[in-house]
């Protein structure tokens, strides 16, 4: 793309269109995982009540930067057999409101069996110029994510999230039933500050 005038910068500065993003290679932690009994054990409970329940269950884990809460995470989803899809929100950019919902919904490579509920996940995808609403939205990726229960979703960064997204993350745990659905949110501290 065209260079970039940037704020504080004499000349103008070589830019570049972002086509894609590869997920970065999973590395197992050399370190023995110890002390994060509780954590796990509620973790687990959530996800063994959404299964025997047939339910959604929302777990919100808080914590400073770098205390451990991906580890935790990937501590406890080791034991599950479940199919798990991630998405993370980001602390910049612009129209990336779905930005985690749309990592989701690529990684789940479906779309919903109501046509409604298919044309408004379409439309955020871009593939349908259909106009749909943040209601339409959340009651699509809702549908979606119960048909292709039992399903872990894991959210990392959601103090980043606009309201938006976490208006919907807060109707899929509140609204699905009939479906064993695991929404596992990270965060740091700031999002209790705003939730």
């Amino acid at each position: 793309v065209e260079p970039l005038a940037l704020n504080g910068k004499a000349e103008p500065v070589p830019a570049c269109l972002l086509l894609a993003v590869h997920d970065a290679t999973e590395r197992r932690p050399e370190a023995r995982f110890v002390g994060r009994e509780r954590e796990l054990a509620a973790i687990h409970a959530a996800w063994e009540g959404a299964r025997s329940e047939r339910r959604c269950e929302l777990v919100t884990i808080v914590g400073e930067a770098g205390v451990g809460k991906s580890r935790l995470v990937a501590e406890a989803l080791a034991s599950f057999d479940a199919r798990v899809v991630q998405g993370r929100c980001f602390p910049y950019g612009e129209g990336i409101t779905y930005w985690p919902v749309v990592e989701i919904l690529k990684q789940l490579d479906a779309s919903p069996s109501d046509e409604a509920a298919a044309a408004a996940v379409g439309s955020l995808l871009g593939e349908t110029d259909v106009a749909t609403s943040a209601e339409e939205i959340a009651w699509a990726v809702r549908k979606l994510l119960e048909e292709q229960a039992p399903l872990v979703a894991v959210f990392d960064d959601i103090q980043w999230g606009e309201e938006t997204f976490l208006d919907l993350l807060e109707h899929v745990a509140l609204l699905s039933s009939e479906a064993p659905v695991l929404l596992l949110a990270m965060a740091r501290p700031e999002l209790t500050e705003r939730r």
